[in-house]
């Protein structure tokens, strides 16, 4: 204590073997130091190893096995760790307390073994390796006194408010069943940050890390990886700020990225946090799997199998190509009750306002200026029920979420709440829902089914993600949040349909209506797509193009000045498009040619610019070329398509699809997506490598050769890098910092390069061919799926000059497909319409203000699209008091089953049939305690009503996880055969049954009107629905497979028209006893 060291960090021989010494050194050690000034240290001012952190008390055994409990001055406090206060640490090479983890020869990085804790708040504690916290997996173990088995104890880390953590290319791994807690509170936030974050210090500094060639430390999103939850881990972190993660960190053999947060089937809780600067967790030499811990995607958070809470965060400047605040798999968005369970340590501050959440909490989090602000869903194959609930969050899909056959739980319900709408935004050819199924040789298989389940004034919202007119949620000013996908680019400025193709039709192909009228589909799309106020002119016509070759696209080209292209791509650039300000005059400009010292290449001033092209910059062309097919106009291209798929079915090329209405068939090729990249070309999507490749000596750029680069250059320097026009290079177009090439194995790239052809395998003027797809200007197509534009094509075309649209345009994303297969079961999906935060007892407690169902069906062939075969209704009793009504049409003398299934464990529920005045005729309490022997059911006079189960086949409740659920079986009455309107009320279980304002309990639960005693599983549907810019918004196929319109039996037509007598087979039933006078009976 009150010690001045300076000068240390030497090199120490310790048993015959030299090592690093910090002047404080700590070795599962303990001890007290303050106030001490320590100055000048080649290495760290102090360092310890994790278990030095250790938290105990006195009552327990030391490590040489002493039990000072046995004394009887043993103080009963706890020793939390080393004790550090008050000391000044400058100048040092780290000003802070380096967390030692060595890896010794040939074995593991050192790992924390022990329940550790960091309260020491007047030091920094640096973490420059990767710190796991330990697991010890497996059953109990045996003490080694008593032989008596005992829990095995896992690591833990807690970490006290007012703890700042700095760490460097490392991350913090919890392993499993091991925890961190990480809780701050208000004004005292635990920070983990970047070791050159200056904004952030202890110890007398703000520079932790010593500056280098005197200039101060800069942090930069992915300075250090980020925090790692492994399976029946936990994490719980509040009022925490997390800063510059997302980077590389080492792993067994290689490096990886990581993602600021990941959690895989852990637990996480985060909240009143600040999340900013982070990279999007990609990169690395490691393979996709890193090493056992699993592929992640973008994202600030990545959530695969977890249900974590993330509630009242701040997400900010988080950077990325499409890097989401939050990146989730669908299955993980499951339909169980899940409400927020509190803080660990302090005060428990649990969010009570979302208690009839299912699946992932993710609430009231604010976002502003992230790659993409909202929370990406990665779509796959159903293997459970997914709800999508969260509504002040956007839902970002750029895949394709399938449910199939329903086992158990099944399908997906995107369902807005009473005040707020949910807002999904997508984009990709695929990106969509499908409900489909397999037919199997049971009768009642169950197939897929999506349910979009909006409510008036708040339907759900299905849009592009380029849509800037609908978002979800706020940003930290409270502002609404409509900007997803973080300005990309421009609104669009010129009024629709300023970009205006002209096509003139050959002789030939005017005999192929469908041909044609699939190159106008690929026309419109253009035309949507782009917002020049031009008009271009290509004649079209099928010609014999040989074997392997769908279509060929050329541009009329005009010959412009160099300095001229560049100056009027700068002055066209827009949001997103800056980097053409850094274009190289010619004066300044680099190029890579082939060497070739006999004929050598030379680059021209002059660059070969599509007239198409030109005009989008704003030059006036004049002149060119007339149309062969219109005389009267000039043409900007020529498009060709072979002859051979429209001409010869049954060769190998006549495979093409020219109808997308229906789907692209397997093994087919998508005609219109052919047309949209031969119409690229011809716009100017060319390059001056073919020529180079082609021998031409003589050089002329095209815009897109302006972007050209080498892999990785345009990151190091856009402006003197040399433009990559040799053949035999591996080249890009660099977009100045956008795209990510994560995944295509090109050496060397980095984000903003978009790698292309290189003219030798395939033509230049081409992205890399690649799987997955780069963009439309692929070489090749992809058989069986729709080809539109992808981000790279977009970019592409807006760095060349033209002005892509920045709003969402027709065809973003694919739409919801229900196929053959699918579920179309007529029962209803119903969302209470009663707000959540209503004060109770609520809008609809009385059956004047009665939620209205529909009208019910008599029996299982008595439905149609008036009367449902039962209704499935989604409530929440959001307080004791509360009480819920809901009315139905119905025929007196139907016998229904009302049942109340998969509610909250904290709910007691009361179902009760009344009439319009309240009154009750019939009440169910506890279900399970019913039998075909005796009911709890009551019901007035005249009412027939009974428990569940009516045959001793069936159990008493089908999926029902709570003993306090309701349920009852009820003739309806009323004179048979009338229609009347009934009211079903839930409420809860009272110590007085009879007041029913008087509940005990309170919470979410499901409530089934039916026709039969098995549950329903309801159909697909799409009601109180917004949607907007798909390429098919809702796409039917082979449905409806039950309806009145479509016949079960058909007649078989062999010889049948004998009556029925014992030897004719032809008889769909017997009536016993007499004889059939109509063939079909």
């Amino acid at each position: 204590n009150n010690a001045d060291i300076r000068y240390g960090g030497g090199n120490v021989t310790i048993d015959s073997i030299q090592q690093v010494v910090t002047p404080i050194h700590l070795i599962d050690a303990r001890p007290s130091v303050s106030y001490n000034k320590i100055r000048f240290s080649a290495d760290a001012a102090m360092s310890a190893n994790p278990d030095s952190f250790q938290e105990t008390n006195f009552s327990a055994p030391d490590s040489l096995g002493i039990d000072y409990q046995a004394t009887k001055f043993t103080p009963d406090y706890d020793r939390i760790g080393p004790d550090l206060r008050g000391n000044l640490l400058v100048e040092n090479s780290i000003n802070g307390l380096f967390v030692r983890i060595s890896t010794p020869a040939g074995d593991v990085p050192g790992r924390m073994n022990v329940t550790g804790r960091w309260d020491d708040t007047d030091i920094v504690h640096v973490v420059p390796e990767n710190l796991l916290i330990n697991s010890r997996p497996g059953g109990p173990i045996a003490d080694p006194e008593t032989g008596e088995l005992v829990a095995r104890t896992d690591a833990g880390l807690r970490i006290d408010p007012n703890m700042i953590v700095k760490l460097d290319g490392s991350r913090i791994e919890v392993a499993l069943g091991a925890q961190l807690l990480a809780e701050g509170v208000q004004g005292q936030r635990v920070v983990f940050t970047s070791l050159n974050d200056l904004r952030f210090g202890a110890g007398g500094t703000f520079v932790t890390s010593a500056p280098t060639d005197n200039r101060e430390p800069e942090a930069n999103p992915g300075d250090w990886g980020g925090i790692f939850v492994h399976p029946n881990a936990k994490a719980s972190i509040d009022h925490a700020v997390i800063a510059y993660g997302g980077g590389l960190t080492r792993v067994e053999g290689s490096f990886a990225a990581f993602n600021a947060i990941e959690v895989r089937q852990g637990h996480l809780r985060l909240s009143n946090s600040d999340l900013e600067n982070n990279a999007n967790g990609r990169g690395g030499q490691a393979a996709p799997g890193r090493v056992g811990r699993g592929v992640n995607g973008e994202g600030v958070i990545f959530v695969r199998g977890a249900r974590p809470i993330i509630l009242d965060n701040i997400f900010r400047d988080n950077t990325g190509f499409y890097s989401s605040v939050v990146n989730i798999d669908v299955n993980s968005l499951d339909q169980q009750l899940f409400q927020d369970y509190g803080r660990s340590t302090g005060s428990i501050d649990i969010e009570t306002g979302f208690r009839d959440n299912q699946g992932p909490l993710v609430r009231a989090n604010r976002l502003t200026n992230n790659s993409v602000n909202g929370m990406q869903v990665r779509g796959a194959v159903l293997a459970t029920q997914s709800v999508w609930d969260d509504t002040d969050i956007v839902h970002v899909l750029f895949d394709q979420v399938l449910t199939t056959n329903f086992h158990t739980y099944g399908g997906v319900r995107l369902e807005s709440s009473a005040d707020e709408s949910l807002v999904v935004k997508l984009l990709g050819n695929d990106a969509g829902f499908k409900a489909s199924g397999r037919p199997l040789e049971i009768e009642d298989r169950i197939g897929g089914s999506v349910q979009v389940v909006g409510q008036p004034g708040s339907p759900v919202v299905l849009t592009s993600l380029a849509d800037d007119s609908v978002g979800a949620g706020f940003d930290p000013f409270g502002r609404p949040q409509n900007d997803t996908d973080g300005f990309r680019r421009a609104a669009r400025v010129q009024p629709a349909g300023s970009f205006q193709i002209d096509v003139n039709f050959g002789p030939r192909i005017s005999e192929y209506e469908e041909t044609m009228e699939a190159v106008l589909d690929a026309v419109r799309f253009w035309e949507s797509l782009l917002e020049d106020p031009i008009t271009v002119t290509f004649d079209v016509e099928v010609a014999d193009l040989g074997n392997n070759t769908l279509g060929v696209g050329a541009p009329e080209f005009v010959d412009l000045g160099y300095d001229a292209v560049r100056q009027a791509l700068i002055d066209d650039a827009r949001v997103g498009e800056e980097i053409a300000a850094r274009l190289p005059a010619f004066a300044d400009l680099n190029v890579t040619l082939p060497v070739d010292e006999i004929n050598p290449f030379t680059l021209n001033t002059q660059m070969q610019v599509a007239t198409a092209n030109a005009k989008a910059l704003g030059f006036n062309v004049g002149g060119g070329p007339a149309s062969l097919y219109d005389p009267s106009e000039t043409r900007d291209g020529t498009i060709e398509f072979n002859l051979l798929p429209i001409d010869n079915p049954g060769t190998r090329l006549s495979y093409v699809d020219f109808d997308r209405s229906d789907g692209i068939q397997p093994n087919y090729s998508d005609f219109v997506g052919t047309a949209i990249h031969e119409i690229g070309h011809a716009l100017g999507f060319i390059s001056a490598v073919d020529d180079v490749a082609a021998g031409i000596r003589d050089v002329r750029m095209s815009t897109l050769d302006m972007f050209r680069l080498e892999p990785g250059q345009g990151d190091l320097d856009f402006t003197n890098s040399p433009r990559a026009l040799d053949p035999s290079l591996d080249q890009v177009l660099y977009d100045g910092g956008y795209y990510d090439p994560f995944g295509i194995d090109v050496p060397n790239l980095t984000v903003g390069d978009i790698p292309t052809a290189t003219g030798l395998a395939d033509q230049a003027s081409h992205w890399l061919d690649n799987m997955p797809f780069i963009g439309i200007m692929n070489p090749t197509g992809d058989a069986g799926r729709e080809e539109n534009t992808y981000e790279a094509d977009r970019i592409a075309f807006d760095l060349i000059g033209f002005d892509v649209v920045g709003d969402g345009i027709p065809g973003d994303w694919r739409g919801i497909t229900l196929e053959q297969y699918s579920n179309d079961r007529n029962v209803a999906v119903v969302t209470e319409f009663e707000s959540a935060a209503a004060v109770a007892p609520g809008t609809n407690a009385t059956p004047g203000t009665a939620q209205v169902l529909g009208a019910l069906g008599r029996a299982e062939k008595d439905s149609d699209e008036n009367l449902r075969l039962g209704f499935e209704i989604h409530g929440f009793l959001n307080a004791r008091a509360d009480v819920d009504v809901y009315s139905f049409d119905a025929t007196a003398g139907t016998l229904v089953w009302f049942d109340i299934d998969r509610s909250a464990q904290s709910v007691d529920t009361l179902i009760e049939l009344v009439d319009s005045n309240g009154l009750v005729l019939a009440r169910s309490n506890d279900s399970i305690d019913d039998s075909l022997f005796g009911s709890t059911v009551t019901a007035a006079s005249g009412v027939t009503a009974r428990g569940m189960q009516n045959n001793y086949f069936d159990t008493k409740d089908h999926f029902s996880t709570n003993v306090k659920d309701a349920g009852m079986r009820v003739i309806l009455p009323g004179a048979a055969g009338r229609e009347n309107t009934y009211h079903i009320r839930v409420r809860s279980n009272a110590d007085n049954i009879n007041d029913i304002t008087d509940g005990n309990t309170f919470g979410a639960y499901q409530l089934q009107l039916r026709l039969q005693n098995v549950d329903e599983v309801p159909g697909s549907t799409v009601q109180f629905a917004d949607i907007r810019y798909a390429a098919d918004g809702i796409r039917v196929t082979g449905l409806p497979a039950h309806s009145p319109l479509i016949g079960e039996n058909s007649e078989a037509f062999a010889a049948n028209d004998q009556t029925a007598l014992p030897h004719n087979s032809k008889v769909l039933f017997r009536v016993p006893g007499a004889a059939a006078a109509d063939p079909f009976t």
